[in-house]
């Protein structure tokens, strides 16, 4: 993660400001979705298909297109296709969710702070969860 991401986030945690919601929240779960997406050769995408033992597939789109098409025989490589559908479908809702907000009104807003609390409970509980899946 960045400096300017990891300062981003620290600040929204220990300070709920009106200005820090508004201007710099969005931008910055706008600029964590793409730089830790599923796609584009991204590290995430490297720590996955490394985890599930998978070679990281050199063009991502063509990977999810045929494995919708014909699904893939091996587990690992079925589970490296449910990740990088569901990791493309929440990219594309807070991408619209985004857009929508700003489009339609700045009190929804505090919906992204809700997502931002969402997303730093489920970090802060992400050894747990790993621990429940490995079982």
């Amino acid at each position: 993660m960045s400096g300017c991401g990891l300062s981003s986030l620290i600040a929204f945690h220990f300070f709920s400001h009106y200005l820090l919601l508004m201007f710099v929240l969005p931008q910055t779960i706008y600029f964590l979705i793409y730089s830790y997406s599923i796609f584009n050769n991204s590290d995430y995408l490297k720590v996955v298909a490394s985890w599930l033992g998978q070679p990281v597939p050199s063009r991502p789109w063509n990977f999810v297109r045929d494995g919708w098409r014909q699904r893939p025989e091996s587990d690992n490589a079925r589970k490296l296709l449910n990740i990088m559908t569901v990791s493309l479908a929440i990219k594309i809702i807070i991408t619209t969710l985004l857009i929508w907000t700003f489009a339609t009104g700045v009190y929804r807003v505090l919906v992204l702070y809700a997502i931002y609390k969402f997303l730093v409970y489920l970090i802060g509980k992400w050894p747990e969860f790993a621990q429940r899946m490995r079982r």
